[in-house]
């Protein structure tokens, strides 16, 4: 029993060592497949990506691949067997150098031999040439290139702080380009800096050239210091007036400032500035090139000189200007000097305002003076009726001007817009032109007695035209003692020329006789007037004369170049004796819009005549005198001329004195002009503007002399609510 079963027991182990050498057999026959399904995979997977490195990287034909190592080989086919080695089959072209097989060939992973290594045979791109500095600021520099072609897609500029570029274009600090221009900004200024410029392929490495370098600098960099290149200066005496720019100085030096660009390209484009300072302080305030420090580039720069804003009448002497140019990084030249010897003609001024402020008053709206006694019309009171108007009269008591009386007429209604005003002696006249008599318009008179002012007489227009809007009668008024001229500008004319010609304009003349105004021959008008004229906008009395200005007239609606008419009484009415125009003549200039007399002299004012300069709407004056006939002596602009200052939309004139207003100068800030008169010349003595001044309050809107004291209404000025409007007295030395 025993026997048998150890026989059996080796026959069931014989079985089972036969059932597990089978078994054994069976795993390495399918690990051997295995092994050689992964061995083809990877096999495959080789000869793809050499492929694709052969397709990226082939030449033109009949181009050699220099830097490719062994020549242009290929990757050839690779197998193995069931012990793990490797057999790379393939053959190198001509030039492969060697036995060793391609990159594929030897012993696959897993289960022995090596991963191909990384293809590093391609070529890197062309470096640019001529790179050039094409500009630079203070914080920034621009670059430009030329592109060398080849494999390039783009560029990386890299630059240093300093005279050493990076070492290649991936350090310092990096920019990527698509173009041939570069521009490194946020700079430091005055300082060096490097570059390379690397052109980019986007290959596998190398993916970029080695790069061409560039040094230069921000600007100021060793930037020389700036020359005042005169040595000396004269000493002169300038005038100065009540305000800013009042006076003129024709030997004001031109300082001419230069600097070099011996530093190289770092001084393109680079400006300079001029600095002043004076001693003593607060004479005079001095303006080199505008402002103190406008830029200029190699250019003469003039140096100005102002009152102060809030002087009083500094007192007259020397002051030293200590000059010295400044290039864009601070660097200086060395200090030159002038001495100007300062005659202050500053003059104290006495401002006055009415008694009664209200909002949008326009006190100033229009002045007159004689005398001891100034007249200021507020066009926007409302005491007579809401726009009525008033009138305010002060009176001059030796030591300052004070409120005497506020003349509204009797008869004041809303709307009426007083708007004009003369003043002979006891006697006081008064415009409204929109009266509301049909809107002809209306003149008030007022006598007074002692100190008090008192309406004697209301005119109205003997032939008022009803059609209309209105004659517009007493928009302008003069008065010589007993004889009283009033313009009509807006007259149509129906009575005279049998059909209307709307704004042709009218004048009438009166005299006071038995205390009553008695209209002196027929009203006035221009034969030939074809409409728009507004004949009578601006009227003067002289010495049996009269002087009218047609600021309009030229054809109906069209803005004529505006003609002044003078006219004589020969017989029983008056008639034109002589038409005046300027000598420079064109359409628009307002001739006229303004006119004065003083018994042997009229002055003109026209707005929007050409500067010298050829400024717009700058404005000019025009001087004629009586040789027989009137003839132009004079032609006047202003000192400081700008476009748009409207100079001589008021004018006045007494002897030897000319004062014309330029309301619209310095942003509406408004100014006037003083001149004086030696021979056939007038020469401008100082420009007046007051000293709490601001911007559009239209100071010299009007104007008026007597007795060498001048009066400027200033109808925007604001006070205590906007546009209140103020008037200033000044004595003229």
């Amino acid at each position: 029993m025993e026997l048998i079963g150890v026989n059996q027991l080796r026959g069931g182990g014989v079985a089972i060592r036969n059932w597990s050498y089978g078994l054994k057999n069976r795993f390495k026959s399918q690990l051997l497949k295995y092994r050689t399904l992964r061995l083809q995979k990877y096999t495959l997977m080789v000869s793809l990506t050499l492929l694709i490195v052969l397709f990226q990287n082939c030449d033109p034909a009949g181009v050699p691949n220099s830097s490719a190592p062994n020549g242009d080989g290929f990757a050839g086919s690779a197998s193995g067997n069931g012990n793990g080695s490797g057999n790379g089959s393939g053959t190198n072209p001509p030039g492969g150098g060697g036995t060793t097989p391609p990159p594929g060939g030897g012993t696959p992973p897993p289960g022995g031999g090596t991963p191909p290594p990384v293809v590093t045979g391609n070529p890197p791109p062309p470096n640019p040439t001529g790179i050039n500095l094409t500009a630079n600021t203070v914080n920034s520099i621009s670059l430009t290139w030329t592109a060398a072609g080849g494999s390039t897609v783009a560029y990386r500029v890299a630059y240093l702080e300093g005279t050493t570029a990076p070492a290649n274009c991936g350090s310092g600090t990096v920019l990527s380009v698509n173009s041939t221009v570069g521009l490194a900004a946020n700079l430091t200024r005055a300082r060096q800096y490097s570059f390379r410029v690397c052109a980019v392929n986007g290959n596998t490495t190398p993916d970029m050239s080695s790069g061409i370098t560039y040094t230069t600098g921000t600007r100021c960099f060793q930037n020389p210091a700036p020359t005042i290149v005169q040595d000396t200066f004269a000493s002169f005496s300038f005038p100065m007036g009540m305000g800013p720019l009042s006076g003129t100085a024709t030997n004001i030096p031109q300082v001419a400032v230069t600097g070099t660009n011996a530093g190289g390209p770092y001084d393109l484009n680079q400006t300079y500035s001029l600095r002043c300072t004076t001693s003593v302080n607060n004479i005079i305030d001095v303006d080199c090139a505008d402002n103190n420090g406008t830029n200029f580039n190699n250019n003469a720069a003039s140096i100005r000189f102002q009152q102060p804003a809030d002087s009083q009448c500094q007192p007259t002497g020397p002051v030293t200007v200590t000059m010295v140019a400044r290039d864009e990084c601070g660097a200086e030249s060395p200090a030159k000097t002038i001495v100007v010897n300062v005659t202050n003609e500053c003059l104290p001024e006495a401002k006055i305002v009415a008694v009664e402020k209200s909002q949008n008053d326009q006190f100033g709206s229009q002045v007159a003076i004689d005398g001891d006694y100034a007249v200021v019309v507020e066009t926007g009171d409302s005491e007579g009726g809401d726009g009525a108007g008033a009138a305010n009269v002060f009176f001059y008591n030796g030591t300052s001007w004070i409120f005497q009386q506020k003349l509204i007429p009797t008869e004041a209604a809303v709307s009426d817009n007083m708007k004009s005003v003369a003043i002979s002696g006891s006697r006081i006249v008064l415009g409204s032109p929109y009266h509301p008599t049909a809107g002809v318009g209306a003149v008030f008179v007022f006598d007074r007695s002692g100190s008090t002012w008192t309406q004697t007489a209301k005119i109205t227009p003997s032939q008022p035209n009803v059609q209309d809007v209105g004659d517009l009668f007493g928009y302008s008024v003069a008065l010589s003692g007993n004889q009283l001229v009033v313009g009509a500008p807006w007259d149509n004319n129906v009575e005279t020329a049998g059909s209307k010609l709307a704004y042709a304009g009218a004048v009438y003349v009166y005299n006071l006789s038995g205390g009553v105004w008695v209209q002196d021959g027929s009203k006035v008008v221009v034969s030939g007037n074809t409409g728009r004229n507004e004949f009578g906008a601006s009227v003067a009395i002289g010495t049996n004369y009269i002087v009218v200005g047609a600021p309009h007239n030229e054809t109906f609606k069209g803005n004529g170049n505006g003609k002044v008419y003078v006219l004589r009484k020969p017989a029983a009415s008056w008639t034109v004796s002589q038409t005046l125009e300027s000598s420079n003549k064109k359409a628009g200039d307002m001739f006229g819009v303004s006119v004065k007399t003083d018994g042997t002299r009229i002055a003109v004012g026209a707005i929007f005549a050409t500067g010298r300069a050829g400024q717009t709407s700058s404005g000019a004056a025009y001087i004629f005198e009586n040789t027989g006939s009137w003839v132009q002596t004079a032609s006047i602009g202003a000192s400081d001329v700008a476009n748009g200052d409207r100079f001589g939309a008021s004018i006045a004139l007494a002897g030897d004195d000319l004062l014309i207003g330029s309301h619209w100068d310095d942003s509406k800030t408004g100014a006037a002009y003083h001149y004086r008169r030696s021979g056939t010349s007038w020469t401008q003595s100082f420009k007046i503007m007051s000293r709490d001044r601001a911007l559009t309050d239209e100071f010299g809107g009007s104007v008026a002399l007597s007795n060498r004291r001048a009066i400027c209404g200033s109808r925007l000025d604001d006070g205590a609510a906007e546009n209140i409007g103020a008037a200033y007295i000044v004595n003229l030395k």
